[in-house]
């Protein structure tokens, strides 16, 4: 492969995938209006750019629950995260206190009877996040909440 190819505009012998300018843009969700600004009226949906019917087979946007299943991994990381932290404010603590007034040192615990346990607890705190992300991203936390809540100037008419 030439460095041209990777430079230059599109060729017929390779495609330029690194040039922005040669690709479409992603378009966007079809729930979303689009307003003309030169015209003020929304506009036709369901249509390409060139003006033809986009097809049934075609997406128009990315899948939902792909969305909602990588936020919700997002979650689980910040759940690890939140593990990481307390286990340095665990140790921290313990090297303010015990070890100050024992000098234990935790020399006598193998690490290899912990593995499985410190596997099993970073997993199941990472798969217990993401289950949380998919109920509140997915909006089975939302479902039965039959509860109005209105801003304080309207509930202050009622």
């Amino acid at each position: 492969m030439s460095v041209r190819s990777w430079t230059s505009g599109p060729s017929e012998k390779t495609p330029n995938y690194r040039r922005l300018d040669y690709v479409s843009p992603a378009p966007s969700s079809p729930s979303v209006r689009k307003i003309d600004t030169t015209r003020g009226k929304p506009s036709s949906l369901g249509r390409a750019s060139n003006g033809s019917p986009v097809g049934a087979g075609q997406s128009t946007s990315v899948d939902h629950w792909t969305m909602v299943l990588f936020y919700a991994m997002g979650v689980g990381a910040l759940a690890l995260a939140g593990l990481f932290f307390f286990a340095l404010l665990g140790i921290g603590l313990y090297g303010q206190f015990i070890w100050t007034f024992t000098h234990w040192d935790l020399s006598s615990v193998r690490s290899e009877v912990v593995r499985p346990w410190a596997q099993f607890t970073l997993w199941a705190v990472f798969l217990g996040g993401t289950g949380v992300g998919i109920w509140f991203f997915g909006g089975y936390g939302w479902k039965n909440l039959n509860v109005r809540f209105g801003n304080a100037a309207s509930r202050a008419r009622r």
